[in-house]
């Protein structure tokens, strides 16, 4: 999950049971070696000139970089969710700092530092190397802007979805729309696919300046405010998008089947994306199905959800459809509840792992519907989070058969951790396993039934293949 910092005047930009941490080595042996000393020198940068969506990062010094680094591997070992050693992690460390002066034009000589796997002392060596390799008179760049592209060279060995740096200007967009009017933000009223580039729309709300312009879902973004964003992951690309209502963006979008891009300038507005949408249709036979879109379970969508079924069971439904293709969201409480509506009280929704030690999150309790209906569920990449946590509890309760493609195996616990120069550290901190204690990181939650969608606008396979199942219940 990479925001590529440009450097220079150009900064660069399963198991049931997770992966055992190695015990740190009490009495480690090291060997003296015979080393080369690091000699460092310029050359041509390979990288394009910063674009005008990163703003100017802040100077500062080789020193205050290796401390940066230092605070974020500390963070991963001790509250991540860190699957190599100390050691390992902190050469990669070292390596994504020679790779990022690569980058630059820059050719590293020399050997690299040996770390031992004792935390404090890999700390202490890695600074010593770091502020050689990076504080030797031939280089000239931005040193925040190098501490960055370290942390995302560790980051990315980790490959867990739920942690990445955030820059301060991305941790302050992230805060504003937090701190906005209710759930809304100022956007231009798309969301996107999850996962790293290229950065492609999956939905567009309406009546936003995205409609109007006539973005589509399927829709790539190439770049943002003229800076390329192939790199970028779709919660990176996100934060470039928000901003205050009012201020204009300008996106190079390229459309499946047409030649070339093509540059739209949107003036942000303030965006309320729907959480819940609800809606009765009609089924194979002729008979109601009543149909809930969910986006995201954020705190008391339950209740919206309670008017839904209610307005359902008024309507004499023979089924209910959810749909959570697209949806996602971080709040364990809203799992529990939305839960709760489907399985009986207390009947495990998932398993919160941690260092070997387990939690269940039970259903809400006290909040099941009286009289169920058959229930089918739709899924594809973009479900994420707790939804696809949610649609592993129905499926393994036996309670909803799913439909459409496999979700996107990013299920992890998370906290945003401050960092010293405004940054922030976006941390997965426990995994979350099925109620059978089948894990979804990364293999996702795979659908009963797949169905693959089709490119024709207001042609939906998924749905009619799940309609048509929930007609055979009723009969």
């Amino acid at each position: 999950m990479v925001l590529c910092t440009l450097l220079l005047l150009a900064g660069c930009g399963k198991t049931p049971t997770p992966p055992a941490r190695t015990p740190p080595v009490s009495s480690p042996t090291v060997l003296p070696v015979r080393t080369r000393e690091v000699v460092v020198r310029r050359g041509t940068p390979s990288l394009p000139t910063r674009g005008p969506a990163t703003p100017d990062l802040p100077q500062t010094t080789p020193r205050e970089g290796a401390a940066l680094v230092v605070q974020v591997m500390t963070l991963l070992l001790t509250d991540g969710l860190a699957a190599e050693r100390a050691d390992i992690l902190y050469d990669a460390a070292y390596g994504g700092a020679v790779a990022a002066l690569g980058r630059l034009g820059y050719t590293v000589e020399g050997d690299s530092p040996r770390f031992t796997n004792l935390p404090v002392e890999d700390a202490e060596r890695f600074t010593a190397a770091y502020l050689k390799l990076v504080g030797a008179p031939a280089v000239i760049v931005n040193q925040i802007g190098l501490a960055y592209e370290v942390i995302r060279a560790v980051t990315d060995r980790l490959d867990e979805c739920n942690t990445y740096l955030l820059e301060p200007r991305e941790y302050q967009t992230l805060l504003a729309s937090a701190d906005g009017a209710g759930d809304s933000y100022g956007g231009v009223g798309i969301s996107l696919r999850p996962g790293v580039g290229p950065a492609t729309i999956a939905a567009v709300y309406p009546d936003t300046p995205a409609a109007r312009l006539g973005l589509q879902p399927g829709d790539t973004i190439v770049a943002v405010d003229g800076a390329l964003v192939a790199t970028l992951s779709a919660e990176q690309v996100g934060t470039l998008l928000r901003g205050p209502p009012g201020a204009a963006v300008e996106l190079t979008i390229a459309r499946p089947g047409e030649a070339g891009g093509r540059v739209v300038v949107l003036t942000r507005g303030r965006i309320q994306p729907p959480t819940l949408t609800a809606t009765i249709m009609p089924g194979a036979d002729g008979r109601s199905i009543g149909q809930v879109r969910l986006r995201a379970l954020t705190p008391g969508v339950e209740q919206e959800l309670d008017r839904a079924l209610t307005t359902f069971a008024e309507a004499n439904v023979v089924g209910w459809l959810l749909d959570l293709r697209e949806a996602d969201g971080e709040s364990v409480e809203a799992l529990a509840a939305v839960g709760g509506r489907f399985l009986a009280a207390g009947q495990p929704v998932a398993y919160r792992v941690r260092e070997g030690q387990e939690g269940v999150i039970g259903a809400a309790g006290g909040a099941a519907m009286t009289e169920q209906r058959p229930l089918a569920v739709l899924l594809n990449g973009g479900t994420r989070g707790m939804a696809e946590v949610l649609a592993a509890a129905l499926t393994d309760a036996g309670r909803a058969r799913l439909f459409g493609e496999a979700t996107a195996g990013c299920v992890s616990l998370s906290t945003l951790v401050p960092l010293a120069n405004g940054a922030a550290l976006h941390l997965g901190t426990a995994y979350l396993f099925s109620p059978t204690r089948r894990t979804l990181t990364s293999t996702g939650q795979q659908p009963n039934e797949v169905v693959w969608p089709r490119p024709t606008p207001g042609d939906d396979p998924q749905a009619a293949a799940s309609l048509a199942w929930l007609a055979s219940q009723g009969r």
